[in-house]
This record gives C-alpha cells, structure tokens and sequence, in this order.
C-alpha cells in the first residue's frame, strides 16, 4: 500500500521542490500552502505522514501538528525547520513529532526520514495486530474451554462412522477445506475437532463459529474484525476471527445461514486467503484451513439456494457425511456407557448402570434423536436415576420425529433447530397429498405450486427418505 503524504510549506518554490521529490519515488501526497488548507485536508483524509515548515503565516507548523495528532490525522509527524530555532525545536520533541529536518536538506534526508518512519509504523502495526489477535484468541479460548479427553471423545464402532472419521484424517493430513453434512446433534463440530486434533494444524487456533447465531452487521465485523472509528462504537481497531484463526482451523457450524448478501466476501476470502478488515484499504494475508458443517442434504443446498454455487465447491472439497445415530446400532450402548462415567464426574454423584430392560427397549427400538439427544437422556438417568414409565421411556425414543396414531402424522417438534421446518413441510406435503388421494396435480395447486416444481419437490423428499 502507497504511504499517504501531505506537506505544507507557505514558500512557493521549496513546495514545489517537496512535491516534485515525493513524486519521483511515486508517494501518494498532497500539498498545501499554509494552515487554513492542511487543516482542511487533515480533515477530510488520514496520512501516514505529515510535514510542515514551522514558519507559516498566522499560525505555525507545530499548530498544524497539534491538530493532527488531536484528530488522529497523521501516524507520523515531521518538522521542517533552521538551527537557530533550538527552542522550538525542544517544543516540537515535547510535543511528541517524529523527527526534525533541519534546513538546508537534500532529497536523500527526506526520504531517510520517510523511509525510517513508515519502517516504524509497520512494525507497530505489526505488534498492534498481533495484540488484537491475541486478545481475540483469549476471548475465543474462554468461551470454548474443553478437556482433551472425555466430552470431546467420538465413540463408536459402526462402519459409516469408521468411514467418516478414515476420511477426516486424510482431510487433516492434506490441511484441505471439506464439508460435514449430518442431521442436527450427529457431532459435526466433534468431527472437526477430530480433524484439528490429528492433524498438522494441532498447535494453531480452532475457532468455531455458529453463523447462525450472528446477524449480518455482527457476522462480517466478528468475521473480518475492524478498524478503530470505522463505524459507530468502533472505539478500538479489533482483529476479526479470521486473522484469529491465521495458521489453524477456522469451523464455520451451519454455514447454509450465511445470507447470501456476505458469501460474496467470504468467497474471495477463501479464493485469494487475504482478509480486510472493515474501514482499512489493505489486505493482510491469512493461512486457514476451513470446515464448514450443516443440516442440510447436498440436495437440498442445491434445490433451495441456501448456499452460492461457487462457495459451496469451494468449501466442499470433501464432503463427509455422519450417519445418524438409529442407523448406528450397538454405538448406542457404548455411547450410554461413557457418558454415564462422564457426566458421573461432572456432576460429582454416582451412578447406577442403565437396567436390563431399559437397555433392551432402547435396542429393540429406532431411536430417533441423535448423539445429542442421548446425553440428555442420560443426565436424567444420571440426576434422578428412573424414569416414571414404559411412555417416558418411549418419549425419549421418539424424540423429535414422527410417530402414527390413528393413521395421521403427528411431529413432537421440540427440539428447536432448524431442521424441523424441513420435517414440517415434507409432513405437510403428505397430508395434502393424502387429502387428494396422491392426486399430484391437485395438491400442486393447492400448495400454489407448478406441476414441475411440486414433482421435484417429491423426488427430493424421496432421496432424502431413501438416504441416497
């Protein structure tokens, strides 16, 4: 980025000359002739440098000095003045200027001065960014404490989930950008720990980030980070999560909520790994591998538009896909068995294992919640040690799914995610569908949908039925 100059001089001629030095080293500069117009232009722009003669009419050098650095005008700032002003010379150092040039000087001293300067600037903003980082880091860390072993720990034998894990490990080895796809509480950020913990990135930050929870403004000023007074209660600059993550793994939960009005600038992001952050002109250069998950079937992501075609490519280098827990049989038990021991010694009480009959009842039935669902399951075990009856019991295998009575659909929707308006508008399909007897003409127009889209719509439904 070019260094942004401005020089004031009152003297015609030695103007002249400043301007025609800078130029021939190719700065961006602006000159002006006295106070009235360097005021005017500290104003309006920001200068790495500012030098000033320090005789000027009416008001001095030092005056315009002591306006800039009040209004944060000028990073830097030089005097330009004769020996015989050694007391203002002693005024201008307790002021704070940068450095003095003292008349007669040639064009190399000017350009030592402006070469040392923006040498120093550099290094300060350097130290400065890094700061911020670590600040940042800091509050990432403390908000996603967790221990190496136990909670964080993927337990189980089936062979999808034996694929997936054999698949992340290579994605670890490589460092290369992949995607989780996995129905809500399946242990998509668990996986991408996996692949931070075994992989070459191990020593540098994860930082997770749930899009959606993040409105617009807040997602791109967490994301890209600012510069101080770039927007209102911007009161300092502040690293963005993906500086954050520079060297490690930046985990991006529920991507598909990304609006599409900021995937354009997470795009070039992950097209040209540099980052800007909001209110600066340059781009500083990032190294992040990046693991992107959702809910979301890869049908659905490109039926629906959720994500653009681009980016998704981009992100979706791997696609790994979690198998949900009904179809992970025996898993179940050993799941049970360690997050009893776990949440034993979370909670400090002890515990009693899970009776015959319920263990029997759980691997007779298809339970329908995920990994998620189970550890709450066994939190209650574990803090009340029984359950009321065999409709409690069943409440818990059915969590969240549909159930049949009567021959009508009926949905428990209380797990409170995203997912469940897929589950309601596939259930609502069927019901109309059902109240025109699989007429698919007549529930398209009842739905106010095309005959095309209605029946492309139902394929849809089907693959994601079938788990194709």
């Amino acid at each position: 980025m070019n260094t942004k100059i401005l020089a004031v001089d009152d003297d015609e001629s030695s103007l002249e000359n400043i301007g025609l030095s800078l130029k021939s080293k190719k700065y961006d500069f602006d000159l002006a002739d006295g106070y009235k117009e360097a005021v005017n232009l500290l104003t309006a722009k920001k200068y790495d440098i500012l030098i000033s003669d320090l005789k000027l009419p009416y008001k001095s050098g030092l005056d315009i000095i002591k306006f800039a650095m009040k209004n944060n005008s000028a990073k830097s700032t030089v005097l330009i003045t004769g020996y015989s002003d050694e007391p203002q010379i002693v005024k201008a150092l307790k002021l704070g200027v940068d450095d003095i040039l003292k008349k007669p000087y040639d064009d190399n001293e000017l350009h030592s001065i402006i070469k040392k300067l923006k040498k120093q600037q550099n290094l300060e903003e350097e130290n400065l960014r890094l700061k911020e980082k670590l600040k940042k880091e800091n509050e990432v860390l403390r908000s996603h404490v967790f221990g190496e072993d136990d909670e964080y720990k993927i337990i189980g034998t089936h062979p999808s989930l034996i694929k997936a894990l054999k698949k992340c490990e290579r994605v670890a080895q490589i460092s290369i950008n992949c995607m989780l796809i996995g129905e809500s509480g399946t242990g998509k950020e668990l996986l991408a720990r996996y692949i931070h913990r075994v992989g070459k990135r191990n020593k540098k930050p994860f930082i997770p980030i749930n899009c959606a929870e993040l409105s617009p403004s807040l997602f791109e000023s967490e994301l890209f980070g600012y510069r101080k007074g770039s927007f209102t209660n911007a009161t300092e600059s502040k690293a963005g999560l993906l500086e954050v993550a520079d060297g490690g793994i930046l985990f991006l939960d529920e991507i598909t909520e990304i609006p599409l009005s900021l995937q354009a600038k997470l795009l070039r992001v992950v097209e040209t790994k540099k980052v800007r952050r909001i209110g600066e002109s340059g781009y500083k250069n990032i190294d992040i591998q990046i693991i992107s998950a959702t809910n979301k079937t890869k049908d659905e992501i490109d039926t629906a538009e959720f994500l653009r075609n681009d980016l998704f490519h981009r992100l979706s280098t791997v696609l790994v896909s979690l198998p949900p827990l009904r179809e992970r049989g025996k898993d179940i038990d050993l799941l049970m068995k360690h997050y009893l021991k776990l949440f034993s010694k979370q909670f400090n009480v002890e515990y009693n294992p899970f009776p015959k009959e319920i263990k029997k009842k759980i691997a007779t039935s298809e339970w329908h919640g995920n990994v998620r669902q189970l550890t709450n399951f066994v939190k209650n075990w574990l803090l009340f040690g029984h359950f009321s009856d065999e409709a409690e019991i069943n409440s818990w295998i059915n969590n969240g799914v549909p159930r049949t009575e009567n021959n009508e659909y009926i949905y428990m929707f209380n797990k409170g995610t995203i997912s469940e308006i897929e589950d309601a508008k596939i259930w609502l399909i069927k019901k109309i569908l059902k109240n025109y007897n699989n007429n698919k003409a007549q529930a398209a127009r009842h739905l106010g949908m095309t005959y095309p889209g209605f029946h492309k719509l139902l394929k849809n439904i089907q693959k994601r039925e079938d788990g194709s």
